[in-house]
């Protein structure tokens, strides 16, 4: 039986003179190139609506977006406390979803809701000017 030589595909590739070393490389390429670049595909109902929880509710799944923020080192000890507070306070079920994030975003709805209403009298706007002034 006569040994076949083994082919060095890797050198085939990097030495080719052109992206066709192989039949269809040119194809994958440009698969791969358009493939996180065009247009995305709508959800399906069902994964807009959110998964299935163990107690059979539905949650909906709400668009985020990672931020970042700073806040000073006692804000920061004081969020955490609140949050051990507030998971001693609400039913079991509901203690594994109070997060530091949760409580921020219902705080800042809280707040921007009272600044849509009041405007320039809102506690807000009110604090922000206070802020700015020399202390006395």
């Amino acid at each position: 039986m006569i040994a076949s030589k083994q082919q060095d595909r890797l050198g085939d590739i990097l030495n080719a003179p052109t992206n066709d070393a192989f039949h269809g490389v040119a194809e994958l390429n440009q698969l791969i190139y358009s493939f996180g670049r065009g247009p995305k595909t709508p959800r399906s109902a069902a994964v807009r609506q959110g998964a299935t929880e163990a107690a059979g509710r539905k949650t909906a799944v709400v668009p985020k977006k990672k931020t970042t923020h700073y806040l000073p080192q006692a804000m920061f000890e004081e969020l955490g406390d609140a949050k051990e507070r507030i998971r001693d306070l609400v039913p079991e079920a509901v203690r594994g979803l109070v997060s530091k994030s949760g409580i921020i975003n219902q705080a800042l709805l809280k707040v921007l809701e009272e600044f849509e209403t009041n405007g320039r009298n809102s506690e807000l706007v009110q604090r922000i000017i206070a802020s700015g002034k020399p202390k006395i």
